[in-house]
This record gives C-alpha cells, sequence and structure tokens, in this order.
C-alpha cells in the first residue's frame, strides 16, 4: 500500500478487538446466556462470522428477539462481569503518548455502563476526551453517524479524524463519515478479509500506528 501522508488532528478508536482483548470474553458470555435461555448454540466460528458493532442486530441473528431482550440485556451484563478482558499489551503507555498533540475519541456499540466500569478498571479515566456509546445515538456502525458525532464533539474536521478499528464495519463507517481508515489486524478479520474493504491503511502493531499517528500529527 503506497504511503499517503495526513493531516491528523485527533484519534478515534473502537474498543472491542481494537483496543482490548475482548473476543473470548464476549464469546464466553453469549456462549453461556444463550444456553441459559434455551436458544440455539453459538459455535465459536459462528459468532465471528456474524459479530458486527450494532449487538442489537447480531442478537438478533441469534434469537435474542424484542421479548427476550429484557431477560437477555440483564443475564448478558451479569455474566460479562464475571470475564476478564485484557487492555492489549501497551495499550495504555500508547495511548498516553499519543495524546500529547491529538484529541483522543471512543466509539463503541457497546454501553456506557459497561465501558465505564472497563475504562475504570484499566486506569483510564479521563484518556479519552470524547466518548461516544449505543446510548449516545440512534445509528450504529457501519452507519457513519456515530463517528461524525464523535468528530462534532471534538470540534474536528472527519477528514482530519482517524479512525482506528478491527472490522469490517469499521472501515466503512470511517470511509462514509469522510475520515481516515485504519484497521488492526489483531482483532476480529485476517488480512485477507481486511483487503477486501480497503481501508486507508492496515497496522500490524502499536509502534507502527504510533509512527504513523506522530508522523502525520
Amino acid at each position: 500500500m503506497a504511503k499517503r501522508s495526513y493531516k491528523i488532528k485527533a484519534v478515534i478508536f473502537d474498543w472491542d478487538g481494537t483496543l482490548n482483548d475482548s473476543l473470548w470474553a464476549i464469546y464466553k458470555t453469549y456462549f453461556i446466556c444463550i444456553k441459559k435461555m434455551k436458544l440455539p448454540e453459538l459455535s465459536l466460528s459462528k459468532f465471528k462470522k456474524l459479530y458486527e458493532s450494532d449487538y442489537r442486530k447480531f442478537e438478533l441473528k441469534i434469537g435474542v428477539t424484542s421479548d427476550k431482550r429484557e431477560m437477555f440485556d440483564k443475564l448478558w451484563i451479569e455474566v460479562y462481569k464475571k470475564q476478564k478482558a485484557k487492555l492489549f499489551p501497551g495499550v495504555k503507555k500508547f495511548l498516553i503518548k499519543i495524546k500529547y498533540g491529538h484529541l483522543l475519541g471512543l466509539v463503541t456499540g457497546g454501553s456506557s455502563g459497561r465501558l465505564k466500569e472497563e475504562l475504570r478498571g484499566y486506569g483510564l479515566n479521563g484518556i479519552f476526551d470524547v466518548i461516544i456509546t449505543s446510548e449516545d445515538c440512534y445509528k450504529k456502525k457501519p452507519d457513519p453517524e456515530p463517528l461524525r458525532i464523535c468528530a462534532k464533539k471534538l470540534n474536528i474536521q472527519p477528514k482530519d479524524c482517524l479512525y482506528v478499528g478491527d472490522m469490517n464495519s469499521d472501515i466503512i463507517a470511517a470511509k462514509n463519515a469522510g475520515m481516515i481508515s485504519v484497521v488492526v489486524n489483531w482483532g476480529y478479520l485476517n488480512d485477507s478479509e481486511l483487503h477486501k474493504f480497503s481501508p486507508d491503511i492496515i497496522v500490524k502493531s502499536l509502534d507502527e500506528l504510533e509512527d504513523i499517528i506522530i508522523e502525520n500529527g
């Protein structure tokens, strides 16, 4: 992929699978909840194939209809608290370093309650200037609305924002929002799948991402 120069004023991140290793924790939570509610079994391969950042759409695919949603939500929160998703190695140090000279945003399809608890547990309270969760917008990724709301609250033009995610929905949302689309290869999709969606940049490490941000800041 040819090297291009950008003007990066803000870096906006996805959360699950990009900054924290949540894949197994989320899958295990769904697996347990589905079993308790006697819904069709969910294999890991099926989970990875169906999972998307708009978790409501995902849950419909696996049988969580509107009449089951309230009970499922309560159970999900209860079960997920027992799982231990970890930050990827070096994330905290990386975020602290790039915060000097850049505004930081976070856009996730997860709930604000879960996110606040996780950020507090990781010692990341206050690291992000703006946080957008599922409660803050009507539409979810891959719709660009959450990213545009984040850019507006940061008071930065979308073209000057780098959006970093790990799924096809992240790439599509960034492109449609007019942002620089960056995707990491340690999340839900492998390299060949990521290339299909033509992100502006694919990164293989936090060091590589840090260099891009600093060189184009």
